[in-house]
């Protein structure tokens, strides 16, 4: 059984028609209402940005009163600082899993045992996934250390998390470049992160492709915050360098902002 934190949310994006934030909405919610109902999940934590969210998720069909929703006043947009301090004073010695609000629970979660000093960083896995070790649904790199992966949706960890992590991994969940961040703080306090692609699965609803507009913007490891074209124009102009001397996300070495490929947890 895994403790699922996530941060549910009313979509209301400026630059989006009613009838695109509608349609976002139904995949956001699909989301939750299939986590709250997934038997390997004992409690979905939702660290709600307003009381008006929680409001809306009844008016989306979510019974308040059900038992496995744990209501907690987070009063922000979630962080992965906000996400492995809640998890190390409420979830404590549990196994814990943070996903993205659009990613949805499959299969694989019952098979997790102790986990000290691992991390499974988790795929967004397309609906038509072909399940297999090199899926293809997000970038996947063929490198000299194996197969390598920079995109994910969620974590899966032990609690408590060092606490030099929970201080480092201040930055926003949804800015581009933000998970390669937080795979390499967790690398640097010698944590183990890797992807066991085919065996932990989740599904990514996001058909619907409209956007917050604080998601535009790199996040580096120092915590800077840099304009799209910055590391975009690098990424492009480093496509023929060896995998020692490219970067990922904002500005990190590959290496460490991106996760091996496993095939057995």
């Amino acid at each position: 059984m895994v403790e699922l934190i996530v941060q549910f949310y009313e979509v209301n994006y400026e630059n989006a028609s009613r009838e695109k934030i509608r349609q976002r909405q139904n995949e956001i919610t699909h989301c939750f209402k299939k986590n709250i109902a997934n038997p390997h999940v004992s409690k979905v934590h939702f660290l709600y940005e307003k009381k008006s969210d929680v409001d809306f998720m009844i008016k989306e069909g979510i019974e308040k009163e059900n038992p496995k929703i744990v209501y907690y006043d987070l009063g922000t947009r979630i962080n992965y600082s906000a996400v492995f301090k809640y998890a190390n004073t409420y979830c404590k010695n549990k196994i814990c899993l943070y996903l993205h609000a659009d990613m949805c629970i499959n299969s694989g979660f019952d098979n997790i045992e102790n986990m000290e000093n691992k991390v499974y960083a988790l795929t967004a896995h397309h609906l038509h996934c072909n399940r297999k070790f090199i899926c293809n649904c997000t970038r996947q790199f063929k490198t000299s250390k194996g197969i390598y992966g920079p995109t994910f949706d969620g974590f899966v960890f032990q609690s408590p998390i060092k606490e030099k992590v929970v201080k480092d991994g201040d930055h926003y969940v949804g800015m581009m470049g933000s998970e390669n961040r937080i795979i390499c703080i967790l690398k640097e306090n010698d944590y183990e992160v890797v992807c066991p692609n085919n065996i932990l699965f989740c599904y990514h609803h996001h058909n619907v492709k409209i956007f917050s507009n604080k998601r535009g913007r790199w996040v580096n490891r120092g915590g800077e915050i840099k304009e799209l074209e910055y590391y975009s124009n690098i990424h492009k102009s480093q496509i023929n360098l060896p995998w020692e001397e490219k970067i990922v996300g904002g500005g990190i070495p590959f290496f460490m902002g991106t996760c091996k490929f496993i095939s057995e947890i």
